[in-house]
Order: structure tokens, then C-alpha cells, then sequence
């Protein structure tokens, strides 16, 4: 089997290499999954217990809530205390939408994907690309960094099930 590595990538400096980087990302990590089955994306296994289609709604509910706190983070600089607990909100999620359709978690994962870059565009470029407050840590870690976060262990499962065959 293919030895998988975690790409390298170079932090952005500017808005448009944030767009840049946010797009390849988003075409590397939906590349791996397109063109694989319904059955394969529906199947258990591709991160720890999580099947694609549960990666899909994860990352999408991470967009949403970006989107929504977005406005909260540009006004004030931070979120209320508690309020986004990771394991917590991932749990919370898994279980919402585990029956949603794999159709239906595609067509949200753009649909968020929309919202999220509308409502970055309105970020001033300083704070979208400055790591060091609340903005900018929301901005990647919701959008190339998320995407990368998933990336090898897509990739991954999808040589371990086209090996079995």
C-alpha cells in the first residue's frame, strides 16, 4: 500500500493566498472521497469509528458554527466560556446527524462551504490571517486546517477498502 503523508502547506500572508490555500485544500480532501460508492462512503471506519458521510456533517457543522460566531468574534474577539466545547460538540453532532443522507450531508457541506466563505470575505484580512486572535484561529481551523485534518485518514480508507476488493 501507498505510503500517506500530511502535505506541507505555507501558512498565508494575505487574503488571497488564504483563498488559495482554502480552495486547494477543499479540492485535495473532496477529491479523495469523489467517485467512491455510497456504500464506501457510508461505512464505518474512516476516521477511528466514523464513516466518510460522518466526516462530511462534521466538517459541515464546524462551518456552520463558524459562520454563526463569526460576527460574535469580529464585535467582541472571543466566544462565551463553554460555549463550543470540541468533544462535546462533535459528540452532539455525530448523533443529530447520523441518519441524515448522504445526498443531503453533500449538499449541506456545500451549502455551509458558501456561507462560511461569504462570511469570511467580510473579515478585514489582518484579523482573517492573524493565528494569534480568536478570528483568525476560527477561520483556519474551520476551513484548510479542518480539511487537512481529515484528509489522510480519507485517503487511508479509501486504499484499505480498494485493496480489499
Amino acid at each position: 500500500m501507498a505510503k500517506l503523508k500530511k502535505p506541507r502547506r505555507t501558512k498565508p500572508a494575505t487574503r488571497k493566498e488564504f483563498s488559495v490555500l482554502e480552495e486547494t485544500c477543499w479540492k485535495d480532501l473532496t477529491g479523495a472521497w469523489r467517485g467512491m460508492s455510497t456504500k464506501a462512503m457510508v461505512k464505518p471506519g474512516a476516521c477511528g469509528a466514523w464513516s466518510i458521510k460522518d466526516v462530511v456533517n462534521h466538517i459541515a457543522a464546524w462551518q456552520e458554527a463558524t459562520t454563526k460566531i463569526m460576527p460574535i468574534l469580529l464585535r467582541r474577539g472571543k466566544i462565551p466560556a463553554g460555549e463550543f466545547g470540541l468533544k462535546t460538540f462533535n459528540a452532539k453532532h455525530y448523533w443529530e446527524d447520523r441518519s441524515r443522507a448522504l445526498t443531503a450531508s453533500r449538499d449541506r457541506l456545500n451549502k455551509s462551504r458558501k456561507k462560511l466563505i461569504a462570511a469570511l470575505k467580510r473579515v478585514p484580512e489582518k484579523r482573517l490571517i492573524d493565528v494569534k486572535n480568536q478570528v483568525g484561529l476560527w477561520a483556519k481551523y474551520s476551513t484548510y486546517e479542518h480539511y487537512d485534518e481529515h484528509l489522510f485518514n480519507v485517503q487511508d480508507f479509501r486504499i484499505r477498502i480498494e485493496h480489499r476488493k
